[in-house]
């Protein structure tokens, strides 16, 4: 006979056996395939674990990843979802699909250009130069605007400015010129001040010729003194010289003198028929060496020399 502390008993066992049959319904296949935990708590084996772009989950492209397209750089958003621009190129620049920046063209698309003396024609996108070319110098010639043309003869070029005025004596000043073709070095112009009768002693040192693993020893290939009378501020000449300038070599040249002159230098041209300025050349006591090294030049920053050189054509050899 069940007493009425039976029958609660029995009531509670009912309930608690309800109450885990509808947790274990809460469980279902469907929730396993969603990648859901299953009652171990593994995930179900079936369960695709990787993003597919572009589907549900509405992804289109790599988080943050950087691409060119269209002239400009796309950006991926933080989240996948959307592609922004994040930089756009301008007319003179092209993104590159390398580094994925804008950059400034190389020459102007579809156009005849010039790389030294060789004539190349730029590519449709400006980012460089298509496969064939001219070498100018098989034909002696050299290149202007795109064309092989006959390299001209007494090309004057002018360096520097007089923004700053020096003084000084038992000294040497000049420029070292980066030869991107051969020229003759005809005459040698420094811009000075003095009066009274003075010997300016013109010189030329050149550098090896390259590949060698040191530029920094010049061998002194001219050595001209002339005695002049000083008239006050002006160009002062070295007269006729003759001095092969050979591509890709480095020329010291400038002028020495052991009285007190004025000379002077300013941020002016750098670019000559021959070459560039890369560097003043700044040293000293007199008598001058045979040979010179880049760090006795004691380089002078931004500074020019004001001084004019003269150039020819080289000889048909």
């Amino acid at each position: 006979m069940c007493t009425l502390a039976s029958k609660v008993i029995l009531v509670n066992i009912l309930i608690l056996l309800i109450v885990s049959c509808d947790r274990d319904a809460d469980v279902d296949s469907e929730d396993l395939h969603d990648g859901s935990a299953g009652a171990d708590g593994d995930m179900d084996a079936d369960a695709d674990t990787d993003v597919d772009a572009g589907t549900d989950a509405g992804v289109i492209c790599k988080p943050l990843e950087k691409y060119c397209e269209d002239n400009k750089v796309k950006l991926c958003r933080v989240d996948g979802k959307a592609i922004v621009d994040f930089q756009i190129c301008s007319e003179n620049e092209y993104c590159d699909e390398t580094s994925i920046e804008c950059k400034e063209k190389v020459c102007e698309p579809g156009m005849p250009t010039c790389l030294q003396d060789y004539a190349h024609v730029c590519n449709d996108a400006g980012t460089g130069f298509v496969a064939s070319y001219t070498d100018c110098k098989l034909e002696n010639k050299v290149c202007e605007n795109g064309d092989c043309i006959t390299a001209p003869d007494n090309v004057v070029d002018e360096l520097g400015g007089n923004s700053t005025v020096f003084s000084g004596a038992d000294r040497m000043r000049g420029m070292v010129i980066l030869c991107d073709r051969d020229r003759i070095l005809t005459e040698i112009e420094f811009y000075l001040n003095f009066t009274g009768s003075e010997t300016l002693q013109w010189v030329v040192y050149e550098s090896p010729p390259p590949p060698v693993d040191n530029l920094d020893d010049y061998i002194k290939i001219l050595d001209q003194e002339i005695k002049i009378k000083g008239e006050g501020e002006a160009y002062y000449s070295s007269g006729p010289v003759s001095v092969k300038l050979k591509e890709w070599r480095r020329y010291a040249i400038g002028v020495a003198f052991k009285n007190k002159v004025s000379y002077y230098s300013g941020d002016g041209n750098r670019q000559t028929y021959a070459g560039q300025a890369i560097m003043p050349v700044k040293t000293g006591p007199l008598p001058l060496p045979e040979d010179l090294t880049e760090s006795e030049f004691n380089w002078l920053g931004d500074n020019i020399y004001m001084m004019r050189i003269t150039t020819d054509a080289p000889e048909i050899e």
